[in-house]
């Protein structure tokens, strides 16, 4: 099973110059999971975090995921990178 998540997050300049913490994209649920992303800076890093809420709060839930990152800067650099996680 496969889903895509996609957010052009705003304000990224804010977050680099500290005036802002984090930047969350809106919320979707797919296979009856709540996902999400922010944007959080750490120190001089900008951190992407993938979120999941299980509706059912099942304390047994285990959820494999492949995460394939593509990040397009405003002047056009690109950055991607794949990671495994399980939830």
């Amino acid at each position: 099973m496969k889903f895509v998540l996609k957010h052009v997050f705003a304000n990224v300049p804010k977050l680099l110059n500290g005036e802002i913490n984090q930047i969350d994209s809106e919320q979707e649920e797919h296979f009856n999971v709540i996902w999400g992303m922010s944007l959080k800076k750490a120190g001089k890093t900008v951190c992407l975090c993938l979120s999941m809420t299980n509706p059912n709060d099942n304390d047994d839930c285990s959820i494999q995921t492949v995460v394939d990152v593509k990040a397009i800067a405003s002047n056009g650099k690109t950055c991607d990178q794949t990671k495994e996680h399980v939830f």
